[in-house]
């Protein structure tokens, strides 16, 4: 290699050291119709329609997308290949599917209700055995207290006697009279005492002391019979409640006489009108 060689380079080379500490870039010695020529050539290389848009190429590797490992893996979790399609059954039986359902339906209802019937059952045995084992206690406690007098069996055994008696022969039989002397055996004090008799006298209207077919009736009565006996029933008490009331009208008089002072013609009306403003 010459000398002059070695010159040229040592030249080429100064002159890009002195270039390149002075920018720190090396320049671009291109004036401006080049710049544009450049830029023209780089941008009709850029399609302009092509979306903006990244698709998974641009992430990828350079290898690009799998594309068969891809539908492998979509196959797998596929639908038809996991599950086995359904079959389609052509000769169906539809009154006979209804027909089980409904005795599925029938044996589950009855079933249910045998269970609530158990469980009530239960309960009211339940219940009932604790009421009885009270009731025992209690009348452990009270057994002196209920204790019936003998005497007061035998008298209205001795009337039932007489009652049946009576029918045999086809008599007459004072039932309510004797049921109202029978009150002697009872401890009741004055105004159940009272009670008893107002009752007993209801009765006695009521029956009016006949008793001509009474043995001789049916169990079950007409309706006719029924409304029959139900305006008896009211005109008896209705009676009653009227003697009842005259009769405590007298008493009242007669006890408080010096203060009421009736006198004159004796009237229901004098003595009725006396009763109110006494």
């Amino acid at each position: 290699m010459s000398l002059k060689t070695f010159e040229k380079l040592l030249h080429k080379s100064q002159n890009l050291i002195q270039n390149t500490g002075k920018n720190e870039v090396p320049s671009l010695e291109l004036d401006l119709n080049q710049l544009v020529d450049e830029s023209n050539l780089l941008y009709s290389k850029f399609s302009q329609q092509q979306s903006l848009d990244p698709t998974a190429q641009y992430f990828l590797a350079q290898g690009g997308v799998n594309v068969r490992e891809i539908d492998d893996n979509l196959r797998k979790i596929e639908s038809v290949t996991l599950f086995k399609p359904s079959e389609i059954i052509k000769s169906t039986d539809i009154e006979s599917y209804l027909r089980q359902k409904h005795e599925k339906i029938t044996k589950d209802i009855i079933k249910e209700a045998r269970e609530k019937l158990t469980k009530e059952v239960k309960e009211y045995l339940s219940n009932a055995s604790d009421k009885k084992t009270q009731q025992k206690a209690t009348t452990l406690n009270h057994q002196t207290k209920i204790t019936v007098p003998e005497d007061k069996i035998v008298s209205y055994a001795t009337v039932i006697r007489d009652l049946n008696q009576s029918r045999m022969l086809s008599e007459p039989f004072p039932l309510i009279e004797k049921l109202r002397q029978l009150k002697r055996h009872t401890d009741l004090a004055k105004a159940q005492g009272r009670c008893v008799d107002d009752a007993w006298d209801i009765l006695c209207y009521f029956t009016a002391n006949n008793f001509q077919g009474v043995f001789n009736k049916a169990i079950h009565p007409k309706p006719s019979e029924i409304h029959g006996m139900t305006q008896h029933l009211v005109q008896a008490a209705k009676s009653w409640l009227e003697q009842r009331y005259l009769q405590d009208i007298d008493d009242v008089l007669i006890k408080y006489a010096t203060q009421v002072k009736v006198g004159g013609i004796p009237s229901q009306s004098r003595r009725l009108l006396a009763y109110i403003q006494f």
